[in-house]
């Protein structure tokens, strides 16, 4: 499936949504969001965003099980990169070895850990609203009690219960629904 043609994905912040705002992570931590899919298929992969003539390490994706025990079930990296060319922000996709195959109402947490690497997000935005992707196949939830949205942290046992004050990541899924 990795061979296939980048359109044959759905993701949640299309090929030309941007975040508004670049953080640079001086040490390990984690970041992630939770999404909510709205229909049946399979997450494939992650895509993470970053900028093309930035230096950074790369970083892990985690696709993390919510529910009465919290834990990952998929994983997938990005190697290190060297910054060349313009000030441009680009999408980089990491596929899983496995697929992980979702129903509707499912949410899982989606997580990058970027090593020593930038982050980026919108900050707030999941705050007032749940944000849908324009298809509807999935949602980014609202952050609100007791189910936070927007989650980060620099220890890996407290993720992802911590908040980050809504924040949407550039963090996305890669989805083939049914």
């Amino acid at each position: 499936m990795p061979g296939r043609p980048l359109d044959a994905y759905k993701t949640a912040w299309g090929t030309t949504e941007q975040p508004t705002t670049i953080t640079t992570v001086a040490s390990a931590a984690f970041y992630g969001n939770r999404i909510k899919f709205n229909v049946a298929g399979q997450v494939v992969g992650m895509r993470w965003g970053r900028v093309e003539n930035v230096n950074d390490n790369g970083g892990l994706g985690v696709m993390w099980a919510l529910g009465p025990v919290r834990h990952p079930i998929r994983s997938c990296e990005w190697g290190r990169r060297i910054g060349v060319g313009a000030t441009t922000f680009v999408w980089d996709n990491a596929f899983f070895h496995h697929f992980q195959r979702v129903s509707v109402g499912q949410i899982y947490m989606l997580e990058v850990a970027p090593l020593a690497s930038p982050i980026h997000y919108n900050d707030g935005q999941l705050l007032a609203a749940a944000y849908t992707e324009p298809n509807g196949r999935f949602t980014w939830p609202q952050d609100a009690n007791p189910d936070r949205n927007g989650a980060s942290s620099t220890t890996f046992l407290l993720f992802p219960l911590t908040s980050a004050n809504g924040r949407r990541y550039a963090i996305d899924v890669l989805f083939l629904p049914d």
